[in-house]
């Protein structure tokens, strides 16, 4: 009997979700630069979708310092582009151009997750047991450095 059986008398939590999803991504985001059966832009605007959908899946959880962080982020990336197509008029429309501009879109999307994750951990989505399981190389767990460091702190 799977694990989640257990603890959730058979149903998924919304915390098993958002781990499925974070682990899609983490697919998403090695295929851009290393699968060759495909253009690295097709991965790319899929990963950027797969974050625009993990967006919308945890968007109850989002709160104003994530939204704050967003319009800042977007018009940074617009900012950049825009400044792109004005000192660059011919290269912009060239396959060159399009491919800072989806350079760009990445980096905002992958900025954009971090967020994301950062909000749901805020909104302590994730349980302890949760951070429990994710092991650090050192075979400490995130909570276990996180209780190290708090008595440091103290």
């Amino acid at each position: 009997m799977p694990p989640y059986e257990e603890s959730y008398q058979g149903q998924i939590s919304e915390e098993q979700i958002f781990f499925s999803m974070m682990l899609s991504l983490g697919s998403l985001s090695m295929k851009i630069f290393s699968d060759t059966s495909t253009e690295w832009q097709v991965n790319a605007r899929n990963f950027e979708m797969g974050v625009k959908q993990f967006e919308s899946t945890s968007i109850r959880h989002l709160d104003k310092e994530y939204f704050r962080k967003i319009v800042i982020l977007l018009d940074r990336g617009k900012k950049s582009i825009n400044d792109y197509r004005s000192l660059n008029p011919q290269i912009s429309l060239t396959n060159m151009g399009k491919e800072y501009e989806l350079m760009i879109s990445l980096e905002v999307s992958r900025k954009r997750f971090a967020l994301i994750v950062k909000a749901l951990d805020r909104h302590d989505v994730f349980s302890q047991k949760s951070y429990q399981a994710i092991q650090k190389k050192d075979g400490m767990s995130i909570a276990e450095e996180e209780e190290i460091i708090a008595v440091q702190q103290q």
